[in-house]
């Protein structure tokens, strides 16, 4: 395979002159970023890249927020940390790694990815906002355990498996199981959750979506946050786990079933 690396000074993806092998990339190439802005000729999901890699001395932008650059890869890895960036991925077989993004607010994210549903996406450390499904997501950290990876998995999608090891995770869309070991994972908006195990992380519910099978087998979980109403079917709560919720505001459909400490509050 060859590798082609964006060099251009114009922003456009489709100008030969920009590549290093002087010519847009096809198949057979690893496609690498290292340095200038990818702002036009952002349709290139005919093209199945090979893989496609941004570097982590990267400091340009990627897309605009009305479109991402379209890209049809199986391997996508993004280490950039400068400038927020727009990718649209237009293959269902995606496998993606996050190391590093712009910093990002309660509002914004640093990396926004879209498109087709991925197999599995990896965030180490940025911002990170998926606006597609996905088999499964990890969400990791490399330094700091709590705030290292900000991921939002977005409303109107459907992540099967997300696993948390640190950081920050928002669901507002579906999640099938949310196995959650360390960081904090919120849901808000609407967002369901089929199964919810919470091994040692804090567990926050503030949305209105319904919470089938909610484990809590270590750490916390607060449903006090929020005013609105939501459900959760069956509630288990071990000796080394702490459940705080407000029976007007949450329905415990089935009798809880707990070794552990729970709070029940009015406020």
């Amino acid at each position: 395979m060859a590798t082609n690396t964006f060099t251009g000074t114009d922003g456009d993806y489709a100008n030969t002159a920009n590549w290093s092998l002087a010519a847009v990339p096809v198949a057979t190439n690893d496609v690498v970023i290292k340095s200038g802005d990818i702002t036009t000729g952002l349709s290139q999901g005919t093209v199945a890249i090979n893989s496609f890699t941004v570097s982590s001395g990267y400091a340009g932008k990627i897309g605009t927020d009305a479109g991402g650059l379209q890209i049809n890869t199986p391997a996508f890895d993004f280490s950039a940390a400068n400038q927020v960036c727009y990718i649209e991925f237009v293959t269902t077989a995606t496998t993606g790694e996050v190391y590093n993004t712009v910093s990002g607010t309660n509002t914004t994210q640093g990396l926004y990815l879209s498109g087709a549903s991925m197999t599995r996406l990896d965030v180490y450390k940025g911002y990170v906002s998926l606006s597609a499904a996905c088999g499964e997501v990890n969400v990791h950290y490399i330094d700091s355990k709590e705030s290292d990876a900000n991921v939002v998995l977005e409303a109107g999608y459907t992540v099967a498996v997300a696993n948390q090891q640190g950081g920050k995770c928002e669901a507002l869309g579906t999640v099938t199981t949310g196995n959650i070991y360390a960081g904090s994972f919120t849901t808000s908006g609407s967002a369901t959750v089929t199964t919810l195990n919470n091994y040692g992380g804090k567990v926050i519910s503030s949305g209105s979506g319904t919470v089938v099978t909610m484990n809590a087998d270590g750490g916390e979980i607060d449903m006090l946050k929020g005013l609105a109403t939501r459900t959760v079917t069956t509630l288990s709560v071990s000796s080394k786990a702490k459940v705080k919720y407000n029976p007007n505001i949450v329905t415990v459909t089935n009798a809880v079933a707990s070794d552990g400490g729970i709070l029940i509050s009015s406020v």
